[in-house]
């Protein structure tokens, strides 16, 4: 794995150091990789491609749970993205919920985790990006 941030100049120094800090950096090799493949162009047909794909996943993805379990969740509006927040009916317990699922090898996140100083919202963070039709 391999990640980049895309920072204005006053930020960067800042990175630099917190990342000397921790070790965390990429082989030189990998680094020079990823640099070709944005500058190259690679990255953008990448991006064009994967943005087509999941809004066609996100799409099939709410219809599927609209469908079938329209009575205890109800989706939050995205337009992108590879996740979705559902909401979760009155009285239906997140955490509950996410351990059911877990047993059934599927991974959902508990909304109400995400919480500090409110009161928690009973929702699940829902991934689709993996699924394919």
């Amino acid at each position: 794995r391999i990640g980049f941030m895309v920072l204005p100049p006053e930020l960067a120094g800042r990175i630099v150091n917190a990342l000397s800090t921790t070790g965390q950096f990429a082989p030189l090799l990998l680094q020079a990789a990823l640099a070709d493949f944005i500058t190259e162009g690679h990255m953008n047909r990448h991006l064009k491609r994967m943005r087509r794909i999941y809004a066609q996943r996100r799409q099939l993805f709410r219809d599927i749970v609209t469908e079938r379990l329209r009575d205890e969740i109800t989706l939050s509006p995205t337009e992108a993205g590879i996740q979705v927040v559902g909401y979760l009916k009155e009285g239906i317990d997140d955490i509950r919920v996410s351990q059911a699922a877990a047993k059934r090898a599927i991974n959902v996140s508990p909304l109400s985790k995400y919480f500090q100083d409110t009161a928690p919202t009973q929702g699940l963070v829902l991934g689709y990006a993996a699924c394919d039709a």
